[in-house]
């Protein structure tokens, strides 16, 4: 992610590259996960008397992982009519406003609002 924070200092391809190993790294993370929780059907796991707890850790990876895949397939597709990395601070401005007003609302940690 520092790489995509930074990216104003390289090239397009280069950030398009990280958001490619983003996206490739979480799904093969994911995919480890997918084993594990094929064990835990098959055999039980280790822990069969966990297998509740382990179960709320495992909704949490996969969901992880699964916005990660999400969020860099998004990103992917934005970056793909930019230009540059440079010229987006100012041609991509309201889009980028947009996200920051969305992210805003959620500024109480009482809810979602």
């Amino acid at each position: 992610m520092v790489r995509v924070l930074f990216a104003d200092q390289g090239t397009l391809p280069h950030l398009r590259a990280t958001l490619r190993e983003i996206s490739d790294e979480a799904r093969a993370t994911r995919a480890e996960y997918a084993g594990w929780a094929a064990f835990m059907i098959d055999d039980g796991g280790d822990f069969p008397t966990r297998m509740h707890t382990n179960a709320l850790a495992m909704r949490f990876m996969m969901g992880h992982f699964s916005q990660i895949i999400a969020w860099a397939e998004w990103a992917l597709q934005v970056t793909s009519t930019w230009p540059d990395t440079i010229t987006p601070a100012t041609s991509w401005a309201a889009d980028a406003a947009e996200i920051y007003r969305d992210a805003a609302r959620h500024r109480s940690p009482a809810g979602d609002g």
